[in-house]
């Protein structure tokens, strides 16, 4: 005799309506996850955090090392990165609207015109 599963039908397939999973998908955040880690001290309370140790390889490339893309990261992390301009000018006068022109493709048996 078969044990019958709650929810299930006699092939173990679930009922119509009932869910395999009620509660749904678990959210985690790899942000929370890796901003709880950084916090942690991994040799104990009179050793850097995670954080503390990661700030100083960063700074180790950047000055020591003079690695430019590390140096450009690390002023771009303090004071964001610079806001690109767009201008929307024509020849130094605004631009009020644009027309948007849709061109249809030519017909393959128009192309094949003999003329």
């Amino acid at each position: 005799m078969k044990q019958e599963i709650s929810g299930r039908n006699e092939d173990g397939t679930f009922k119509e309506g009932v869910s395999g999973n009620p509660k749904g998908r678990p959210v985690v955040s790899i942000v929370a996850l890796l901003k709880e880690k950084l916090r942690e001290k991994p040799g104990g309370e009179d050793t850097k955090t995670y954080l503390e140790q990661a700030v100083e390889v960063i700074l180790e490339k950047a000055i020591t090392n003079k690695e430019e893309k590390m140096i450009r990261d690390l002023i771009d992390r303090i004071d964001g990165k610079p806001k690109q301009a767009n201008d929307h000018t024509s020849d130094g006068e605004k631009i009020d609207g644009f027309v948007l022109e849709f061109v249809q493709p030519k017909n393959e048996a128009e192309d094949t015109d003999t003329r």
